[in-house]
């Protein structure tokens, strides 16, 4: 019995860290996403912010 609760134990760790570790992938994936999208966005205002006098 102990043993197989321990099994238990080790299995639901383990899909706890591999969930974790499919959110750490597909957030940073996300993360370039955004960060990609603000750059373009930025290129198009930069000109008119630079300039400015």
């Amino acid at each position: 019995m102990a043993r197989s609760a321990g099994a238990g134990v080790a299995a639901f760790a383990g899909v706890i860290v591999s969930v974790l570790g499919v959110r750490l992938v597909v957030g940073r994936i996300g993360f370039r996403r955004r960060l990609t999208e603000w750059d373009r966005a930025w290129a198009e205002v930069e000109p008119q912010w630079v300039h400015r006098a």
